[in-house]
């Protein structure tokens, strides 16, 4: 419960693993609540140890101005076409081909169709 956290997607699962495992509620309940204080004590340590370059990111941001927001949107609409892009191409790898029962009649020997 203290580690998962801090992993994507393992937190969503840690809850109802421990209700699986039979934890008591109390346990579950001081390392949910130690786990989620640990995590958040260390995203506002990360935040107050950088909090200069913080300022000079913000800076360098304001001078930029429009610029910079003309390069997030492109590098947006750049990730989202390729993702589109290769979503239809898993799509398409998908297809199979249709069969008739014609086709079928033909490749198993039988002269005439099925009725």
């Amino acid at each position: 419960m203290l580690v998962s956290k801090f992993v994507p997607g393992l937190g969503a699962a840690a809850a109802p693993m421990s209700g699986l495992t039979r934890m008591p509620p109390a346990k579950f309940l001081a390392a949910d609540v130690t786990g989620a204080a640990l995590w958040s004590g260390t995203y506002l340590a990360l935040g107050y140890i950088f909090r200069n370059q913080l300022e000079l990111v913000g800076e360098k941001a304001q001078q930029m101005g429009s610029w910079l927001l003309l390069v997030i949107v492109l590098l947006l609409s750049a990730y989202i076409g390729w993702k589109y892009y290769q979503r239809r191409r898993f799509i398409l790898s998908l297809r199979a081909e249709r069969v008739d029962s014609t086709r079928t009649d033909e490749n198993a020997g039988c002269g005439e169709q099925w009725r």
